[in-house]
């Protein structure tokens, strides 16, 4: 064993005889380590060393660590399953360590970027960072968000954005499963402001309290926001006649019909508009893109 040094604490949640447990990341131990402690409360099966297994591992400082045994342990990130021999050790600080031997056999990306690990290819779970844990977004209290509808969402961050305005970006592993979080700028009161949810899906959405939604920054010092600005025309005479737009017209535009999977009753809550609603900023924008467009 090279090292018990955790990189930038990093951790994924995993869950061990239905119960949760924090699993460190460290590509510098070549062996997957469970504490004999959190072995027992799981109730996990231990087998003593085989003649050809190891007694005893080494930290990067050089102290001993004592192996007790060998534990099969199936460890669950979301839906997706491993089996993998844990080495159990009684004098070990972290209670769950996923080695280079648990990465190499699952096949598993670690995107830092974006906080996401994948298995094989075939399911991924979110990274944590105790860093990191102070940017999130979190859901202020439980949420349900209609089947195809667009919903403001109460949100909590922590205090070192209180008061602040802040650039709120989704989490990419969660991003599009259930629902789609749009990035947005929020002005935040204190610590609660909102974001914006959308519900594709044809059946309810909960939004569990303190979720984790979202990433928090901050936009002074960070970003600059310059205002909009419509492109300048031309003055060709022929494009400005074709920028005087009548009402008529407007009017005359046709909708497509509403699909027939989708349907809005009169009793949904906080939908922001239905499908009628939508109409006159429909006719906005084709009035401004018909007044922009250029001459032929």
């Amino acid at each position: 064993m090279s090292s018990l040094s955790i990189e930038d604490n990093n951790y994924l949640i995993g869950r061990i005889n239905r119960q949760s447990v924090r699993c460190l990341l460290d590509t510098g131990s070549y062996f997957s380590i469970l504490k004999q402690s959190i072995a027992n409360k799981l109730k996990l099966k231990i087998k003593p060393p085989r003649f050809d297994q190891r007694t005893e591992l080494y930290a990067a400082n050089g102290s001993t660590l004592h192996v007790v045994g060998y534990a099969e342990v199936v460890i669950y990130f979301g839906a997706h399953s491993i089996l993998h021999e844990f080495t159990v050790i009684s004098n070990i600080d972290p209670l769950v360590l996923l080695g280079v031997d648990f990465l190499r056999e699952n096949a598993m990306i670690l995107d830092y970027s974006n906080s996401i690990v994948s298995f094989n290819g075939i399911a991924s779970a979110p990274i944590f960072n105790h860093s990191k844990k102070v940017l999130l977004v979190k859901s202020s209290k439980t949420q349900i968000i209609p089947p195809f509808c667009e919903h403001i969402v109460h949100v909590k961050v922590s205090n070192r954005f209180r008061d602040e305005e802040i650039l709120i970006t989704p989490i990419a592993y969660g991003q599009g499963k259930e629902f789609s979080l749009a990035p947005s700028v929020s002005l935040c009161t204190g610590n609660a402001t909102v974001c914006r949810i959308l519900n594709t899906n044809s059946r309810a959405v909960v939004i569990p309290k303190h979720k984790s939604l979202a990433w928090a920054t901050l936009i002074k010092g960070n970003y600059v926001i310059d205002e909009f600005r419509l492109p300048k025309l031309n003055d060709d005479s022929n494009e400005s006649e074709q920028a005087v737009i009548k009402e008529e017209e407007i009017a005359s535009v046709e909708f497509p019909p509403l699909p027939k999977n989708v349907s809005f009753r009169p009793g949904d809550m906080e939908c922001d508009q239905n499908y009628q609603d939508s109409r006159p900023l429909y006719s906005s924008i084709v009035k401004t893109r018909t007044a922009h467009s250029p001459s032929r």
